[in-house]
């Protein structure tokens, strides 16, 4: 298992330029395609290469079962108006609305990139290794990251959602030197 800071691209076979970013990952979790998983943790600081990619080592097949009819009422009191193309997290799982019509809104669970074949750029930035490191790392993309009494403490950008704040709780329990973790 490695925590790493990794620019990342993937792109359509057919299409001619990487949507790039940069994002903190852990290897060996299950969270990243099979294969790129498997080039990351063998891949020092500073190497980079170009993955192909098949939906059966990337984000799988599209399913028919994680199309979801919802009715509108759920939006409604959530304070929501969904339209097509929107993208809202459904139990930490984002789903992109795909129709609207008849007091129901039609929600695709799918992964965006299933069923695609696809290439996959990487670049490995920065490896954390000590506990204040990866929980610096991870951290900083939630906002400003502070220790105090064994503690993490997060002051929190404005847009953080629960999903992302549980995510951190979650990295921050496997690493046993902190307490737990506080929300400001």
């Amino acid at each position: 298992m490695r925590f790493l800071e990794v620019e990342l691209g993937f792109k359509k076979r057919e299409a001619s330029d990487f949507s790039k970013s940069v994002v903190c990952v852990v290897t060996g979790e299950g969270a990243l395609p099979r294969a790129l998983d498997e080039t990351l943790e063998k891949t020092k600081v500073g190497g980079n290469g170009v993955l192909s990619l098949t939906p059966e080592n990337s984000f799988g097949f599209r399913s028919s079962e994680l199309i979801k009819v919802v009715n509108l009422n759920f939006f409604r009191r959530e304070g929501l108006n969904p339209v097509p193309g929107m993208v809202l997290l459904f139990d930490g799982v984002p789903g992109r609305i795909k129709s609207v019509s008849g007091g129901r809104a039609v929600v695709d669970l799918n992964p965006e990139l299933a069923g695609e074949f696809l290439d996959c750029s990487f670049n490995v930035l920065k490896e954390f290794k000590s506990d204040e490191e990866i929980v610096t790392g991870f951290g900083g993309k939630l906002g400003s990251v502070s220790f105090r009494d064994g503690s993490v403490v997060v002051k929190l950008n404005s847009d953080v959602s629960e999903g992302e704040k549980e995510k951190f709780k979650i990295l921050v329990g496997k690493r046993s030197s902190f307490k737990g973790v506080v929300f400001e």
